[in-house]
């Protein structure tokens, strides 16, 4: 009887030793592809590739900025979650990507850099939707480039003022935009109509 009793002990303590090591390889799962976790956003993106109509879904709030795959062709379901960072999809050739950043938050203090331009959501030679996202900047929102198509469905979209700034939630230096719905405001502290504008078409 002891002995069984002993058996049963260390089959439970084994069952339990196996569920906390499971749970505590868990705990830095931030994205997915169907069942496959990843431990960041930018490294589900990078397996995705070029695989086309891959969906990544980020299961976990991240802090981190992402650069989209040459040739991505899918969808970024954000989950309800937020990305706080920015999103560059800066590409040197025409039909680079052709992707999808869907409900859920993107929240960019310092915004992404290529080539000197600069902007919480950076694109060129792309075409990107955006789907019930909501977008907080500190600087452009989407700052878009020759080759850039950008269809906006849903969500709000707010600049951060300061006295001196004059950032606008969509800055088109060259590209083309279509909003079918959403938001646009400003906050914080801005002066002067310059200052004051959220969109601006260069």
């Amino acid at each position: 009887m002891m002995k069984r009793s002993l058996i049963k002990k260390a089959v439970f303590a084994a069952i339990g030793a196996f569920c906390s090591i499971t749970a505590l390889a868990n705990v830095n799962v931030v994205a997915k592809i169907g069942e496959t976790e990843y431990e960041t956003l930018q490294a589900a993106l990078t397996a995705a590739g070029t695989t086309a109509g891959v969906e990544v879904t980020l299961i976990k709030d991240t802090t981190e900025n992402i650069t989209i795959p040459a040739g991505f062709n899918g969808t970024i379901d954000l989950g309800g979650k937020t990305l706080n960072g920015g999103v560059l999809a800066y590409f040197a050739n025409e039909n680079s990507a052709d992707f999808i950043i869907e409900n859920g938050n993107i929240y960019c203090e310092t915004p992404v850099a290529s080539e000197g331009n600069k902007g919480a959501i950076l694109v060129k030679n792309i075409s990107l939707k955006l789907v019930n996202v909501n977008l907080t900047t500190h600087y452009h929102g989407i700052r878009m480039h020759n080759g850039a198509y950008v269809e906006i469905d849903g969500g709000e979209y707010t600049v951060v003022h300061n006295k001196a700034s004059t950032y606008r939630l969509l800055n088109v230096k060259a590209g083309a935009v279509k909003v079918l719905d959403g938001v646009f405001q400003k906050s914080g502290d801005y002066n002067g109509a310059e200052s004051a504008a959220v969109i601006a078409v260069a």
